[in-house]
């Protein structure tokens, strides 16, 4: 959870993220918000290019009107931002809801799918990538670079 999408409360986000799953993927994929690139080009902004760089992973925004690119993950998106945050009650903080979220996320892991014909679960196939360790310390948001 994030108060805000400004460039520090993404990065201290992201990094929470990172630590939760416990390492980082090799690309992280973005649609076209303007913490992280100039929308109309979708070029990764310096700023953000330096948090990609500190963390060593290639930053891929997706194309504009290519909804089946993001399609999966805006529904994901949706069904926390629709149906489960509006049952939450007013005086949840942000650290509560993540808990809750974190509760929620956890027991979607079990999903059953199915990988070359066996029979597996989304908790299985995550813990099947490899994660590479995060650096030894948070990149230092708080004085972000300028933007266009």
């Amino acid at each position: 959870m994030a108060t805000s999408e400004d460039f520090p409360h993404l990065v201290e986000a992201m990094d929470a993220v990172v630590a939760r799953l416990g390492g980082l993927t090799k690309v992280w994929r973005f649609d076209r918000m303007s913490t992280v690139c100039y929308p109309p080009t979708g070029a990764v902004l310096p700023s953000f290019g330096e948090v990609a760089k500190h963390y060593g992973v290639t930053v891929v925004i997706c194309p504009p009107r290519r909804g089946n690119r993001k399609g999966v993950v805006e529904k994901a998106n949706h069904s926390a931002a629709q149906r489960w945050w509006r049952t939450l009650p007013d005086e949840t903080t942000p650290a509560q809801a993540q808990a809750l979220l974190d509760r929620l996320t956890a027991r979607l892991d079990t999903r059953k799918r199915m990988l070359d014909g066996a029979p597996t679960t989304v908790g299985a196939l995550a813990d099947a990538e490899p994660l590479r360790p995060p650096p030894g310390v948070v990149f230092p948001a708080g004085c972000p670079m300028s933007g266009p």
